[in-house]
């Protein structure tokens, strides 16, 4: 299965990396490499042979397909054997019928390498990677092979160049030898074995370089060096197997690499090289990074542990690592730059010391529990108890994670899950939720919310005197007792006032205010606005044309305010409600409640039953008058107006209603009433 990109440890941090998901094996499902190639590009797939869906009965075969240009030469280099890996990798690449135009199996301890020229052949070709011997009778059938000789990992670089130009991929041997970039915008040079020079051209180069194989004996690879000539240039060097200690640090202002174990030494030199990738493999390595200053090593340092228990030192260093852990326990003490640790499996120690430095948890589908304020150990679910010193950012993964701040201005990522992410004490937190119904916690008045849109129904609370939702987030709560101003934004917002004297505003959106325990002030805004009012000393404050609001409330008497259009009480007591000018929709509650609608074209609400014995002091039945004709809203119940029992009473007509409601309307003569004042 071809590995998800930035967790393998085989990955070149100089070559674009193609995000691979495992398919069934037949051309039917390849895996899409490149749309097409870029005169000299190079692009790097990292996978695995033997998790198929046939393990190894029939065989695992992975597919990528790749649009080669006419007239057009690419080049594919594998690498196995070479990463420590058990699987003998085998070649071919096949035209859209399944016919094998290419392949390559060296049928000895190197990996496999070919190049093909598609002179005039329209359509994808499609390359198959899988181990050797293992002959896939129908490339359209999966479970055609004869099954798996050898399995494990593998990298893969693909290459592409018009025919007649330099080829960006240079392979060498197992010999001595001068290995030269021709290719004027960045070539991989792969040297193997022997004491090699390895020179640029100009461009992005990359330089490879790896150690001696434990399975087959080691071998001393030599004491080699990398000339890079303009660009930004990469080195990038994978031990043995066998446990090595590597020393990176500066001679005369030369960097040079120190690779040592039981069975040999060797020395790499860099010159004109920017950046560095050093890869562990199994075994317990230690690399120690001195100071680069001077060498010409400007750029990132990474760090691909590998094995049970790895050790890194770079306390001197001044550039920035990236470290991508092991699976045992492993300690990383890193510089003054600013660097970035990949949390793995086990009880890991990451301290960053200088710079702004982060762990990042991405990968991990575990919920964690980190909290930064906390420099002893930390929970990362069933993956471990990791220490973090020095830390100021965090990545969480795809769980339900909680990720807390120190006094640091930290930055917390929660990615997957519903997240809790609280800001600590920092000046100025940032905290991103990601995909999720997220939960931020936010101290400091300098902290910043970031979302992006449809990534889930996110809640921030507060304490703070005030705060303005940022886009994209969707509630807020206030949890402090001082006074509050909240500020939302145009999304649907629920927001909740503390026990202070609080102003929420809900600016756009259909809102929901729900006031506190002090003398409020809500304002929706535009849109169509409920507000949950709890005292009589709160003001509801509506412009004209902004939506249709409403009052909910449990108190025993309310009043609408101006522009604010419906009313509903909540709760078994008798209520009274009085409106506007404008068009109201009363609706009471079980109790005995008394209705004034003020003007206006009014409705009142009784599609449920229940209700108990209302009054309506000035309903109107005047038909003829559309602006203040009043209704009663029975809609739902199965009843028209034969339905009704009609009583004239002293004052008014009492309106009996199937299911035990009855309504009061007063001043109302019996004869004024007919169906025009129902909504059935």
């Amino acid at each position: 299965m071809p590995f998800i990109q930035g967790t393998s440890s085989t990955q070149v941090s100089q070559i674009t990396q193609i995000s691979q998901g495992e398919n069934d094996g037949s051309i039917l499902s390849a895996n899409n490499a490149l749309a097409r190639f870029q005169d000299g590009a190079i692009v790097q797939a990292n996978g695995f042979i033997g998790d198929g869906p046939y393990g190894t009965t029939s065989g695992d075969f992975d597919y990528y397909v790749i649009a080669i240009p006419t007239n057009s030469t690419i080049q594919v280099d594998i690498d196995a054997y070479r990463l420590g890996s058990s699987l003998d990798p085998f070649l071919r690449l096949m035209d859209a019928a399944g016919n094998v135009v290419a392949s390559s199996d060296d049928n000895d301890l190197n990996d496999s390498f070919f190049t093909y020229t598609n002179v005039n052949q329209p359509g994808n070709f499609y390359l198959q990677v899988a181990a050797f011997n293992n002959i896939q009778a129908n490339a359209f059938d999966p479970s055609s092979g004869n099954g798996a000789t050898s399995t494990g990992e593998y990298r893969l670089f693909i290459g592409e160049a018009l025919q007649g130009s330099p080829l960006p991929i240079a392979y060498g041997t197992d010999n001595p030898e001068t290995l030269n970039a021709t290719a004027p915008n960045g070539s991989v040079l792969d040297g193997l074995q022997g004491d090699d020079t390895l020179n640029g051209l100009g461009g992005n180069d990359t330089f490879i370089w790896m150690g001696g194989n434990s399975i087959f004996g080691a071998v001393s690879d030599g004491n080699d060096t990398f000339n890079g000539a303009g660009g930004t240039d990469n080195a990038d060097i994978t031990g043995s197997n066998l446990g090595d200690h590597l020393y990176l640090r500066s001679v005369a202002g030369v960097a040079k690499l120190d690779i040592s174990n039981s069975t040999y030494f060797n020395t790499l030199t860099f010159n004109s090289i920017e950046s560095i990738d050093i890869h562990g493999r199994a075994g317990n390595d230690s690399l120690t990074v001195g100071d680069l200053t001077g060498t010409g090593v400007t750029g990132t340092v990474t760090y691909f542990a590998d094995g049970d228990q790895n050790y890194l030192d770079a306390q001197l260093t001044t550039n920035n690592m990236r470290v991508f852990g092991g699976t045992g326990n492993d300690t990383y003490t890193t510089g003054a730059g600013n660097d970035h640790f990949y949390g793995s499996d086990g009880n890991d120690y990451y301290n960053g010391l200088g710079g702004t430095n982060e762990v990042d948890y991405s990968r991990y589908t575990r919920d964690l529990h980190i909290d930064l304020s906390n420099k002893g150990t930390q929970d990362t679910g069933a993956a471990g108890i990791d220490t973090l010193v020095n830390i100021q950012t965090l990545d969480g993964g795809s769980g339900f994670d909680t990720l807390i701040g120190d006094t640091n201005s930290n930055y917390l990522i929660g990615f997957g899950g519903n997240d809790t992410l609280i800001g600590g004490a920092g000046a100025a937190n940032t905290l991103q939720g990601g995909t999720g119904d997220d939960h931020y916690i936010v101290q400091a008045a300098g902290d910043s919310v970031i979302e992006f849109a449809n990534q889930g129904t996110d809640l921030v609370e507060t304490a703070l005197g005030s705060f303005t939702l940022s886009a994209n987030v969707e509630n807020l709560t206030h949890t402090g007792s001082a006074d509050f101003t909240g500020v939302g934004n145009n999304l649907n917002n629920v927001m909740i006032g503390g026990t202070g004297n609080d102003y929420l505003v809900g600016a756009g959106g259909n809102d929901t205010l729900i006031d506190g325990s002090g003398l409020n002030t809500l304002q929706g805004g535009t849109g169509d606005d409920i507000y949950a009012v709890q005292s009589n000393a709160d003001t509801v404050f509506e412009f004209a044309n902004e939506g249709i609001d409403e009052v909910q409330t449990f108190l025993t008497s309310y009043t609408l305010s101006p522009n604010v259009e419906k009313l509903t009480f909540i709760g078994s007591p008798s209520h009274t409600g009085t409106g506007n000018v404008l068009n109201n929709t009363f609706t009471g509650a079980s109790g005995d409640d008394t209705f004034t609608g003020a003007g206006g074209n009014d409705t009142y609400n009784y599609r449920t039953a229940g209700n108990g014995f209302d009054t309506i002091n000035d309903f109107n039945a005047d038909n003829a008058n559309a602006a203040e004709h009043d209704h009663i809203d029975l809609t739902g119940r199965g009843l028209n107006f034969g339905s009704l029992a009609l009583t004239s009473v002293t004052g008014g007509v009492v309106v009996g209603i199937p299911g035990g409601d009855a309504v009061l309307l007063k001043g109302v003569l019996i004869g004024q009433l007919d169906a025009g004042d129902f909504l059935f």
